[in-house]
């Protein structure tokens, strides 16, 4: 059966219905018919998956292209799960070294930004930080806290605006963007059921970087000697970034 399941994959994404060899039961439509059916349909339900999953990616190159590129990706990405949530994982990675694309050398770092954005979706929830148990910590033990980053919290850091390409492309931002400008470091999480995600500058992209591997305020600020301690830790306990010490 094992074997059998293997062959139908193959020729699904190799279309030839001789890998299946006596496995296909006779019929009045041909067995290369059916297995384009089963073809067709396999292709149009990753398709959607990646287009729904990858909105801005698809207004920035175009349906016609995108469908091109999701084609390729499938061809050589069987779903290895009855689970779609789980599927495109390595989407961005393979536009990277997808010929046609390299002309958006941005493209996959805003899939890589969606895809993230999708794993904030799926990620464990927990409740918002003790404001008045934070404000109650003596001054001489501040130092000494380690906050907890929201479960749903990933880092990504780009070459290029990415945050503001992402916008762009949804029609949040209007005007032209010059990619070469600035690079982008950005926290993607959820907050309030909402995915976002905040821009941030070196140093406290460095500082939270730091909080995340578990270090406590005194050690993640020598790593950041330039940031503003206070108002760092006033925008991720506001945002709700941080969500226990």
């Amino acid at each position: 059966m094992k074997n059998t399941h293997q062959a139908f994959e193959k020729a699904i994404y190799k279309s030839d219905s001789a890998l299946l060899g006596n496995n296909i039961k006779p019929s009045l439509i041909s067995s290369e018919e059916r297995i384009r059916i089963y073809k067709d349909n396999v292709i149009l339900t990753l398709t959607d998956t990646l287009k729904n999953r990858h909105m801005a990616v698809l207004n920035l190159v175009g349906e016609d292209f995108f469908k091109y590129m999701a084609n390729e990706f499938i061809k050589q990405n069987p779903s290895k799960s009855g689970n779609l949530d789980e599927y495109g994982a390595n989407f961005y990675e393979f536009i990277a070294s997808f010929q046609p694309a390299a002309n958006l050398p941005y493209l996959p770092d805003v899939a890589h930004l969606e895809w993230l954005m999708h794993l904030a979706y799926f990620a464990s929830d927990c409740g918002a930080i003790d404001k008045t148990k934070l404000s109650q910590v003596p001054p001489e033990k501040i130092d000494q806290i380690k906050f907890e980053i929201h479960p749903s919290a990933n880092f990504i850091s780009s070459k290029y605006p990415i945050d503001n390409i992402y916008n762009f492309s949804l029609g949040k931002l209007d005007g032209e963007i010059n990619i070469n400008e600035r690079g982008a470091k950005i926290l993607v999480y959820r907050y309030e059921y909402e995915v976002k995600f905040l821009s941030l500058t070196d140093d406290e992209y460095s500082f939270l970087i730091a909080i995340n591997n578990n270090n406590n305020l005194y050690q993640a600020f020598e790593n950041t000697a330039n940031i503003d301690i206070g108002s760092a830790i006033n925008k991720f306990v506001n945002n709700g970034v941080f969500v226990e010490f």
